[in-house]
């Protein structure tokens, strides 16, 4: 009677910081979204604020006043990069947002709602990588453009004005000239320095400390379903015979029932992803350059017989690294759900050990299998789980026996 008690009482207690985190998520997406829009308004405001100070500018070099007039133009580059600096910070923060929200907050709220809710930058996320051809909220290209124009366009304008005050010189090129010269050569490489230092994805960026990603299959890029579900398959001693640290291409060999569990898992609507901890590379025991080779062969390898690797995502760290993406962390897992639009709680896990259940639990996915093919068994064939993750994990034996019990769940 008491331990029903006791039960209750846990389950209660579970029940609560359930509901606490999903309300603390809530008011993280609310403050998030009201930091996003507050910069949104903020480059709105600083576009016009630029159209205002060119105006200004360009109506006081209309008057009759040699002086006023240089004041303008060699003003203009300085105005220009105060601003343009200004809104590429302003969209800094905001893809740092835009990644904290999709990445963090989306992410754990999927486990509170239904799979067939998009939530909205996610939704977004596809949107830019379907719709190639367009560019959503381009008008940070326009500011480099901006950026990098003005400062030319101020030369042309000096040129224009006061090329008459050289007339009869035998050179053209004398000492003020040179100055004035390299004062618009300065500002552009300043602006084509500023345009390169905001050039680029910062969710790519943050993408490759989360996870490495060996292989990426690009047809998947081009899908409309935003709720794909996943096979996570461990690499060695789960897809071939681990030979400890398995990095070279004559090592290869497969265990014979994984080609029936990948068809299978693709007929039923599964994409295959490979998620693996190569710990020897942060080790010095082999290159990247070597496991790069090694999974391209054996994804071609697989590609032979029909089944397609959709991506391969690998950890290179040590323990001591304190990564992201080493099992049991689920990084790799999160960049795999991101890139390929996967919902984890669909998906599923299969390793030959703990560590990839832990992992795959840890990233919400509700279906982890170990199976005791790898270097981890026991004498007898048998793969000891530990106490927390009993009732959590299913053991088998081989592939086709896990190929079976998806059959059977789906």
């Amino acid at each position: 009677m008491r331990l029903e008690k006791d039960m209750d009482n846990t389950q209660i207690q579970n029940q609560d910081i359930k509901d606490k985190s999903f309300h603390v998520l809530l008011e993280s997406y609310r403050l998030a979204d009201a930091q996003l829009e507050m910069r949104i308004q903020q480059r709105d405001n600083l576009g016009i604020q630029l159209m205002v100070a060119f105006g200004v500018v360009l109506s006081a070099m209309t008057v009759d006043n040699e002086l006023l007039r240089k004041i303008c133009i060699f003003a203009m580059p300085i105005i220009t990069f105060y601003f343009c600096d200004q809104v590429f910070s302003s969209y800094d923060v905001h893809a740092r947002l835009v990644f904290f929200i999709k990445n963090n907050i989306e992410f754990e709220l999927r486990k509170y709602i239904s799979k067939d809710i998009i939530l909205w930058e996610k939704f977004c996320s596809f949107d830019r990588t379907f719709r190639k051809g367009s560019r959503l909220g381009g008008r940070k290209e326009h500011f480099m453009i901006i950026n990098a124009g003005v400062p030319i366009m101020s030369f042309i304008l000096y040129i224009y004005f006061f090329s008459t005050l050289y007339e009869g010189s035998k050179s053209m090129v004398s000492f003020s000239n040179m100055l004035i010269m390299i004062y618009f050569i300065f500002w552009e490489g300043v602006a084509i320095m500023v345009n390169k230092r905001h050039t680029g994805s910062y969710e790519k960026e943050m993408l490759d400390l989360i996870s490495k990603c060996g292989y990426l299959n690009t047809t998947n890029l081009n899908e409309t379903n935003l709720n794909n579900k996943a096979l996570f398959i461990d690499r060695d001693g789960t897809i071939h015979v681990d030979k400890v640290e398995t990095h070279k291409i004559d090592d290869l060999e497969f265990f014979g029932d994984v080609f029936n569990l990948f068809k299978t898992a693709i007929e039923l609507g599964y994409k295959i992803v490979i998620v693996t901890n190569q710990s020897g590379i942060g080790k010095g025991n082999y290159s990247e350059k070597e496991m790069q080779a090694f999974n391209d062969f054996m994804i071609q390898k697989l590609d032979e017989k029909g089944i397609s690797i959709s991506a391969l995502y690998y950890c290179p760290h040590k323990s001591e690294d304190n990564c992201q993406c080493k099992k049991p962390k689920d990084g790799m897992f999160k960049r795999a759900a991101l890139e390929l639009n996967i919902n984890l709680s669909e998906s599923i896990m299969v390793g030959d050990q703990s560590l990839d259940a832990y992992a795959g639990l840890n990233a919400g996915i509700l279906r982890n299998y170990i199976v005791t093919t790898g270097i981890y068994k026991t004498e007898d064939c048998n793969y000891h789980l530990p106490n927390d993750l009993n009732g959590k994990v299913k053991v088998f034996k081989n592939l086709a026996e896990i190929t079976e019990q998806i059959k059977k769940d789906n």
